[in-house]
């Protein structure tokens, strides 16, 4: 069975929300707590970067980021999250790096009928059986990757090793 990285009509759906905006505000997560954490200033620098090589604007509408830091824990994302979507008016979240975390983003999503797109959590559940309407997940998930090392294994040879992260993700 293939598996599609994003619920249908996501796109359709994120895209007409936003179109009609007078202005785009993204959430952008800068996570110190995470095991690759001095990457992940660099990204919120990128979408700066991206932004003002579109002179702050994409067809006319301007576009800004804020960041926060969910420490990797799924109730101050949550709580980030709902701050963002409902006092401060964010439109879409991006970047939302941990799977607990993503999870618990995807609910608030889901609830308040906003944008969230995932580059690196990597839960199938994310686009299985809590997909929602306004998430895309445009990397690996969980369920690919064992599959494919489950079909691929026995090309491997004789004596082969997995190696995983030191951290929760990482233990099989």
């Amino acid at each position: 069975t293939r598996r599609s990285s994003a619920c249908p009509n996501n796109a359709r759906s994120v895209v007409a929300r936003l179109s009609s905006a007078v202005r785009v505000l993204i959430g952008a997560w800068c996570v110190t707590a995470a095991p690759p954490a001095a990457a992940h200033p660099h990204v919120f620098i990128a979408y700066t970067a991206a932004i003002l090589s579109q002179h702050g604007k994409i067809d006319g509408v301007p576009i800004v980021v804020v960041h926060g830091d969910h420490q990797d824990k799924p109730d101050i994302g949550v709580a980030i999250a709902e701050r963002w979507y409902d006092r401060e008016n964010v439109d879409a979240i991006l970047d939302v790096v941990d799977s607990a975390v993503a999870l618990g983003v995807q609910n608030v999503a889901r609830e308040r009928h906003k944008a969230v797109l995932y580059s690196e959590a990597g839960s199938a559940d994310l686009t299985g059986k809590s997909c929602a309407p306004y998430s895309a997940q445009w990397t690996y998930d969980t369920y690919e990757m064992g599959k494919a090392m489950g079909e691929a294994a026995p090309y491997l040879g004789k004596s082969w090793f997995i190696l995983g992260a030191d951290y929760n993700y990482g233990h099989l």
